[in-house]
């Protein structure tokens, strides 16, 4: 129920089908949280899953990690090495006694 459930949600609406193959169904809760992922810049780049079935409980850590997100760097952008000047002679030290 985060920033990104939106977009998880309208993935698992559109493209949910009854009795799918465990394999499918991990692909489909995949691409949801890849969705939900997308939409909301906190979260992380890996999808983990617990697939539960009756006996057993598997985590499957970094299942998925198709994540690509474009961050600019310094390059893009032409800052001059000095932009504000700073007047230090108002400052004060605090010391802790």
């Amino acid at each position: 129920m985060g920033s990104g459930s939106l977009a998880a949600i309208a993935v698992l609406e559109s493209e949910f089908k009854e009795l799918m193959s465990l394999q499918t169904a991990k692909e489909l809760t995949a691409k949801a949280i890849l969705a939900g992922i997308m939409n909301d810049l906190g979260s992380g780049s890996y999808v983990d899953l617990c697939v539960i079935t009756e006996g057993k409980t598997e985590y499957l850590r970094n299942y998925k990690c198709e994540v690509n997100r474009m961050f600019r760097g310094k390059q893009y952008y032409n800052f001059a090495d000095e932009i504000t000047s700073t007047n230090t002679s108002n400052l004060t030290t605090a010391t802790r006694t």
